[in-house]
């Protein structure tokens, strides 16, 4: 009987290390989870600024074309040449 009654008793014992264990593992999951959700956003955020310093570079590459030219006419027409190709673009849109 006595026996017996350690048995129950080790198990007892193990069972609560074992919730304690599992309550453990539990809050540090929920950790990790609310880190990952944090990493998430700042993965996000920063993709959003390559976007947009992205589209900024390619506004100035394009403006650095546009003025590369040193003969103002020259310039001048490829302004006209690009209106005229968004003018065309709208107007195939609008069709």
């Amino acid at each position: 009987m006595k026996e017996s009654l350690l048995i129950i008793e080790e198990l007892k014992n193990n069972t609560q290390l074992l919730i304690k264990k599992f309550n453990s593992v539990k809050s540090s999951n929920t950790e990790l989870s609310n880190e990952l959700l944090s990493v998430k956003q700042i993965l996000k955020d920063k993709d959003n600024v390559i976007i947009k310093l992205k589209e900024k570079y390619n506004a100035l590459e394009m403006g650095k074309a546009i003025l590369g030219s040193n003969d103002k006419n020259k310039t001048k027409r490829k302004i006209k040449k690009m209106i005229n190709e968004i003018d065309d673009c709208i107007i195939k849109l609008t069709s």
